[in-house]
């Protein structure tokens, strides 16, 4: 049987763990012998601590600075994912216009040279007057 001071004792521990991470390991609650969460086959749940998986945690103050910190940090890795992905689809979309642009001058060039020489090998008749 479980006491009150021991009650009182997990109750510090895991609210000084909220207080400074904002977040409750789950590690933390297997220490202290705390039963898994288990969905609704039974099977059991774990909640890794994570800012992308935030909305199936079991504790969280979402107004800590950790927590706070950890989003502006994910926030950033997502705004740089997508700008890393705009500049390659630019960079690639310059490469093809760059291919096609020298492509079209070869082909004035080529088709230039015959033009000017099929119009070189014809005789246009004079007209009579």
């Amino acid at each position: 049987m479980t006491s009150l001071t021991d009650y009182q004792d997990l109750f510090s521990i895991f609210f000084m763990t909220m207080y400074v991470n904002g977040h409750i390991h789950e590690e933390l609650y297997d220490q202290h012998s705390i039963p898994d969460d288990r969905d609704l086959a039974g099977e059991i749940v774990r909640k890794y601590f994570g800012i992308g998986s935030e909305h199936s945690q079991r504790a969280k103050i979402v107004s800590n600075k950790t927590q706070i910190d950890a989003r502006r940090q994910r926030l950033a890795g997502i705004a740089y994912d997508r700008y890393q992905a705009a500049l390659d689809r630019f960079q690639k979309e310059e490469s093809t216009y760059e291919l096609n642009k020298t492509a079209a001058r070869a082909s004035l060039l080529f088709f230039g040279k015959i033009t000017s020489r099929a119009l070189q090998s014809t005789s246009i008749p004079k007209e009579s007057q």
